[in-house]
Order: C-alpha cells, then sequence, then structure tokens
C-alpha cells in the first residue's frame, strides 16, 4: 500500500521533492530496503503513514479496506495542499476595533472538486464561535417546508392559468421526464417552478446541495457551534413570493431557457472554476454581471434579489463587528460578496473596516 501510493504520487507530482532526510524510530523498520525505508520515511513525513502507534509501523500487516480508504484519503489530501490545487474560495477577514468577521463566499450547489478548502478557511472556522448562514437548521423538521408552502397555490389557482400557453408547455417538457406528477406541478407558482426545474438539472449535472457549503460547515458545526441565520427560510420565501407576475414568468423563462440552450450548466463550471480559484472579479461578472437596461422585470430581480438583501446582510455584518465576545463566520451565496452593491464593497465604503481577502 505504501509502495504503490508512494509511485502513484511520485508520477503524479514529479515536481514534488521527494528528498526526506529524518530518522525514524519505530522499532519495526530494520527489515525494510533501503529504497522502501526512503518511500516510508516520505510518506511518515507528510502526515500520511502514521503507522500503528507511536513505536511500530506494523507494514507486515495487511491493511483493511477501511484503513486503505484512510491512506488514500490522508495522500489525496497531501497532494492537493502541496501542489496548491485547495479551493481558496470567496473568502475574506474584515476586522474593526479588535473584533474579527469572516465572509466566505459560498456555492449553494457543488461536486467534490471543491473540496478540500484552503487551510486558511478551516482553520478560520475552527477559530470562530458562531456559524451564521442565509438559513439556519431552525427548530422546524424541515425549513424548506415553509418554502413550498408560499411557492404553491393554495386556491384553485394553477400554474397553466398563470403563463402564456407555451412557457407552460416548455415546462411540461422539462418536468416530465423527472417523474414528478401534473396534480403537484400545476400548482406550483411561477417563482417556485423556476428554482425547481433549476435544481433538478443541477442535481442532473451532478452539482448537489448536498456538497455545497452551507452543508459542509452545518456538520462540522453542529454539537461544537452556535449556528444562526442571516436572513431564515420566511425571509427568503417572503421575499421571492413578492416577485411581481411580469418577474415571476420572466423568472421561469429565464430558468427555460437556460436549460434548453444548455448554458446554465456551462456557466456553473465556469464560476466554480472562478471560485475555487479566488477570483472575485470574475465571480461579480458571472454572477453579477447583467445590466438592468430597460427590463423591468431585471430591475426588479436584481433590486429584491441582490440589493436589498446585499443591505440587509451589510447591515447585519455591521452588527457582528462590534461584538467582542464573538469569532463569526458568516457563509451566505457568493454573490452577495461580490458586484458594487455586494458586502465586501459596503463595507470598504464605510472606510472604517480592515479588509483582506485571502486567498
Amino acid at each position: 500500500m505504501v509502495e504503490a501510493v508512494y509511485k502513484v504520487i511520485k508520477k503524479a507530482q514529479p515536481d514534488f521533492n521527494f528528498q526526506v532526510d529524518i530518522d525514524l524510530t519505530f522499532e519495526d523498520i530494520d527489515n525494510l530496503s533501503e529504497d522502501l525505508l526512503d518511500m516510508v520515511k516520505y510518506s511518515v513525513s507528510k502526515g500520511i503513514l502514521n503507522g500503528r502507534n507511536n513505536k511500530i509501523l506494523d507494514l507486515s500487516t495487511a491493511c483493511t479496506r477501511q484503513e486503505l480508504m484512510v491512506y488514500a484519503k490522508n495522500a489525496y489530501e497531501f497532494v492537493v495542499y502541496e501542489a496548491g490545487l485547495d479551493s481558496k474560495g470567496a473568502f475574506w477577514e474584515v476586522s474593526y476595533n479588535g473584533n474579527t468577521v469572516y465572509l466566505f463566499g459560498s456555492m449553494h450547489y457543488a461536486d467534490s472538486s471543491i473540496y478540500p478548502l484552503s487551510k486558511d478557511i478551516l482553520n478560520a472556522f475552527e477559530a470562530s464561535d458562531i456559524l451564521v448562514l442565509e438559513v439556519g437548521p431552525g427548530n422546524r423538521e424541515d425549513p424548506s417546508l415553509y418554502m413550498m408552502e408560499r411557492g404553491m397555490y393554495q386556491d384553485e389557482n394553477t400554474l397553466e392559468q398563470n403563463i402564456p400557453e407555451e412557457v407552460y408547455e416548455m415546462f411540461v417538457e422539462t418536468i416530465q421526464p423527472y417523474g414528478i406528477q401534473e396534480e403537484f406541478y400545476n400548482k406550483l407558482k411561477p417563482w417556485y417552478a423556476g428554482f425547481l426545474i433549476t435544481g433538478l438539472n443541477m442535481e442532473a449535472n451532478s452539482y448537489s446541495a448536498g456538497l455545497g457549503i452551507e452543508m459542509f460547515f452545518t456538520l462540522k458545526a453542529m454539537g461544537t457551534k452556535e449556528i444562526t441565520e442571516i436572513e431564515g427560510i420566511k425571509f427568503q420565501a417572503d421575499m421571492l413570493d413578492s416577485f411581481s407576475e411580469e418577474l415571476q414568468i420572466e423568472f421561469l423563462k429565464w430558468a427555460l431557457a437556460e436549460i434548453e440552450e444548455e448554458e446554465s450548466i456551462e456557466t456553473v463550471d465556469k464560476i466554480l472554476e472562478s471560485w475555487k480559484n479566488g477570483d472575485a472579479e470574475q465571480l461579480a461578472k458571472l454572477l453579477r454581471g447583467n445590466d438592468d437596461g430597460d427590463n423591468e422585470a431585471l430591475k426588479e430581480y436584481n433590486k429584491k434579489m441582490w440589493e436589498e438583501r446585499d443591505n440587509n446582510m451589510t447591515k447585519k455584518i455591521k452588527e457582528y463587528l462590534t461584538d467582542s465576545e464573538n469569532i463569526y463566520f458568516v457563509v451566505v451565496g457568493a454573490g452577495h460578496m461580490v458586484g458594487e452593491t455586494g458586502i465586501i464593497a459596503q463595507l470598504e465604503k464605510e472606510g472604517i473596516y480592515q479588509i483582506k481577502q485571502v486567498k
């Protein structure tokens, strides 16, 4: 196992420095060949191999599948960090009067390629006292239930009655392959229908909310840190349900058009790549680059989805920065961090905060 993984690393990363000058104190290394001893020294020095305990390596014992998985994980993470391939994300440290808040722009949907995150991000999380999410776990059994309640007609109304015939036909053509019954999807309001097909399309293309940043930090924080929310599901659902009829229809049409033209996944690929590299400027172009022009629906969308929420989030973050008792680790959509009305720009305009992007 040690030899095979070492050779894979050397083949994959020939530019790494494989020269190691350390003395091993394990009692069972006398019978190792010189070549294997060099491999063991390298693996131990890089934290890939720990041994059975601090006295013996126990290399003569066949490893279990579990041990092989742990060993492979250790090797993978070492290579990623050593090669600088860890995700830098959209990450800032903000200080004010000795108080610190970490701001991390999230990817709501992702795949396993965004992990591991940089050690700067992980260390900042460990040093923090409170995790702040857009929507916290809350006391509800399933916070998304409120979103669904707001996103569905509770009377005799139907989706078909509230959108143009050609839009409904396109929606039905898109949704039916997922096995969702008409009794359900025809009760959706247009804005919720748009979100639903976007989410289904992401999942179908191997991007999952389960691999998103919120879930990652929620699982890490449970039982160890306080978790709170900066918006909450009620705020978000009420905001989306406040979309005008015109915007709701446009929103659904945008979602359908992206799927039809396969633009959405290509854009997500570009967004994730920029995010991994910590390229805030490119993220701003990809996430916030839409010019309103004379499009009233787009103006309303940018105001409600971005500007008003940016303002509310920034206001709360300013409050966190006055708390001398706690360090906050704030995780909200990366789009809210960047752009002219984004959180970072608003804090910079104040001129009183020390802001550093960490990447």
